[in-house]
């Protein structure tokens, strides 16, 4: 596949529901940031992994609400996402090969950052060890630090 580049969007639908269309901007929900892979919702994307923020819903639920139609919210070199109900916000900017990320966490709660890779059949060394503990490599876990 061309480019091998790294891109970058917000992602509102489930990602348990593995569709091509994970991004609708007349949603309100956010589930992450996605670093994709996929050139046309046609064709699917690989080697996708979603930046999640943990803000307090049970179970990795709907992450947090807002809205893609606020004045400045998307724009070609800034995605600035103010994050309810716990006032989160992620600001991203793209590079040339990744992105830089910034979260402001409020002042109480949980605060954490995870990357959820979708699961499938183990491929490497890590993920065969994560899948004999039988960890699994799709949902965020409780880190010890």
């Amino acid at each position: 596949r061309p480019w091998g580049f790294n891109h970058w969007a917000p992602q509102s639908a489930d990602p348990n529901t593995r569709t091509s269309w994970w991004f609708d901007a007349n949603s309100d929900t956010f589930y992450g940031l996605r670093c994709t892979h996929q050139p046309s919702p046609w064709i699917g994307d690989y080697a996708w992994f979603l930046l999640v923020l943990e803000t307090g819903f049970k179970a990795n639920k709907r992450m947090a609400f807002t809205s893609y139609r606020a004045e400045g919210a998307l724009r070609p070199f800034l995605l600035d996402l103010h994050l309810g109900p716990f006032g989160h916000q992620m600001k991203m900017t793209p590079t040339n090969h990744g992105a830089m990320v910034s979260v402001l966490f409020p002042s109480s709660g949980e605060r954490r950052i995870c990357a959820q890779v979708p699961s499938g059949a183990p491929a490497d060394k890590d993920e065969k060890s994560a899948a004999s503990l039988k960890t699994t490599s799709g949902s965020c876990r409780q880190s010890a630090g």
